[in-house]
């Protein structure tokens, strides 16, 4: 019994020794600092009488709270073989989910429904027409919840022998509505305006159906097709050898399809392309384009461009093919 009764005195002026250690050096005066160090002392709940001794270190930001506790505790078995070995039990918990704490430090800023891009370059054409021009395109597209609406503006000044040949604008919009994940329904204008051309005005319409086959950050490959109706005036004014042209006002109904494709290969280089096919009675044109960018800061890329028109029903004497050289300077933003 008096045994007993020593190990309790001892283990009492251990604790206390401990405890006034502590207090000490909570005393410094020097600003509050986020972390915070919680010790307890005392007693074991069962018969043993063993001395236990929690450190919990506790940092706390804000609204967060993050705790780990670290306890020690010195048997009586221990203390009767006058050893100062400890046991060591160590148990943690942490108040903060790791997910929310990421959340605080990413940006919460929705991304901007715009995207818009300009070009200027330098283009060459051959097949039926040998000549060069300068190049200019602007694109804007408005993407919100299940619709996306695209405008494409392209403009061309071109010289031949030296002297201004023609100018030429052609627009090219485009509206969609996603009815599920993978399909969506489209509207599609297409139109060129020019008195230099081989027609004043050359319009089409089209409306069907769209699938996504992939629509991810490396790829993206679209499928449409649709009837529409296509309209024609004819520059009879401007009739030339090398101009594709039959003296005859069109309007007809057309069933346009078209694939778009977007790779991006690596972080800075994308390799796109487009086919549309147009077929009506009058003529059935295939347009296609393959252009590579090549990023050199994020809003300023190198594009390079190999577009070709393709006609089934030309006039006597000429090609069916014209093909466009492009390099062009672009700016998005």
């Amino acid at each position: 019994m008096l045994k007993k009764v020593l190990l309790t005195g001892l283990i009492a002026i251990s604790a206390s020794v401990h405890a006034s250690e502590i207090e000490t050096e909570d005393a410094d005066t020097s600003p509050l600092s986020p972390r915070e160090n919680k010790v307890e002392t005392g007693y074991g709940s069962d018969s043993s009488l063993s001395l236990n001794c929690s450190l919990e270190p506790v940092y706390t930001s804000g609204q967060n709270r993050h705790a780990s506790e670290v306890k020690y505790y010195l048997s009586k078995d221990a203390c009767e073989a006058e050893t100062k070995e400890l046991t060591l039990e160590k148990k943690t918990s942490i108040s903060v989910i790791t997910k929310e704490i990421e959340a605080e430090v990413q940006d919460t800023t929705p991304p901007s429904p715009w995207e818009s891009q300009v070009e200027f370059g330098y283009r060459s054409n051959n097949g039926n027409s040998d000549s060069q021009a300068l190049n200019s395109r602007f694109e804007a597209s408005y993407t919100f919840g299940q619709h996306r609406h695209t405008g494409e503006i392209k403009y061309y000044l071109s010289e031949k022998d030296g002297e201004a040949d023609k100018d030429q604008l052609s627009l090219n919009l485009q509206s969609d509505y996603k009815i599920s994940s993978d399909y969506y329904l489209y509207a599609n204008f297409k139109g060129l305006n020019t008195k230099y051309s081989a027609y004043f005005n050359d319009y089409t319409f089209s409306g069907g159906l769209g699938y996504q086959v992939s629509n991810t950050e490396k790829l993206l490959l679209e499928v449409e097709v649709g009837p529409g109706f296509r309209y024609q005036d004819p520059n009879l004014d401007e009739i030339d050898d090398d101009d594709l042209i039959f003296p005859e006002t069109v309007q007809e109904p057309i069933l346009r399809t078209n694939v778009n494709m977007s790779w991006k290969a690596l972080d800075s280089l994308t390799v796109a392309g487009e086919i549309t096919v147009t077929a009506g009675h009058s003529n059935t044109r295939v347009d296609s384009e393959v252009s590579v960018t090549n990023n050199i800061t994020e809003e300023i890329a190198l594009k390079i461009a190999q577009s070709q028109e393709y006609l089934d029903r030309v006039p006597p004497g000429l090609s069916n093919t014209d093909s466009v050289f492009s390099i062009n300077l672009l700016f998005s933003f």
